[in-house]
This record gives C-alpha cells, structure tokens and sequence, in this order.
C-alpha cells in the first residue's frame, strides 16, 4: 500500500493514519485535588482557578480532561520538540543548567552540560 493511500485514506476500508494516530494519542487526564504539598508549573498559572483548586480539595473532588486525539497530534509534536532542544540542541552550546540522568544507570548529574557528555545518549534532563 502506498504512503499516498495511507496518510489520505483514499482506500476503501482504510483509515488515514492521521486519524489512526489521532485514535492513539486520545486520552483522559484525572486531576487529584490539590494537597499542601503540591505545586503548580508556572504554565498552568494563567488558567488556574484558585476558588475551584479550593473547593476540589475541600471536597475531595476527582476531575477528568478529555484530550482530543488531533489535539493530543499537536501535544506529542510539541514534547518531542521540546525533548529534541532539552537534550541534543541546547545541550551542544552549553547553554543547559540541571540535573541529568542517565537512562543507563539512572544514575544523576548536577552540573552545566559539557560538550563532552552530548555525544552520550544514554542521558536525559530529568
């Protein structure tokens, strides 16, 4: 079957792998209310809520956020352009301060990424 036939679907009975992908990447994301000792990303500030985020916790009350699945197309897109500068492009000019594990051993480094360690794959910005 061609590439053609699949990222358009023109066949009968074959579904585009867009929306095959799109069928993959469909998810619900459960929201825990908020404890002490949680913390929000500073993302997440905009549209946080402080009144809801109270009364979730009060009342112990579970939220659930359903991810479209060509929405979670441009999510997965984005976290794999943010994993590529994360770990390979920023890391190459030195730029990256944190810590890194090493998807080997697990083991973690606390220091500025030296050029040394791009050519290592086995580390991730954790």
């Amino acid at each position: 079957m061609a590439l053609v036939t699949l990222v358009k679907g023109r066949r009968e009975g074959h579904e585009s792998i867009k929306r095959l992908v799109a069928d993959g990447l469909r998810e619900v994301r459960i929201k825990h209310p908020v404890t002490e000792d949680d913390w929000f990303r500073a993302s997440s500030i905009g549209t946080m809520c402080p009144r809801e985020e109270v009364l979730c916790s009060r009342h112990n009350f579970i939220r659930e956020n359903g991810i479209d699945g060509l929405v979670g197309i441009t999510f997965a897109m984005g976290h794999a352009v943010h994993w590529m500068l994360q770990n390979k492009v920023l890391p190459a000019s030195c730029t990256l301060i944190g810590q890194w594990r090493c998807t080997f051993c697990f083991s973690i480094r606390n220091d500025i990424y030296q050029r040394k360690v791009v050519l290592d794959n086995r580390l991730d910005y954790i």
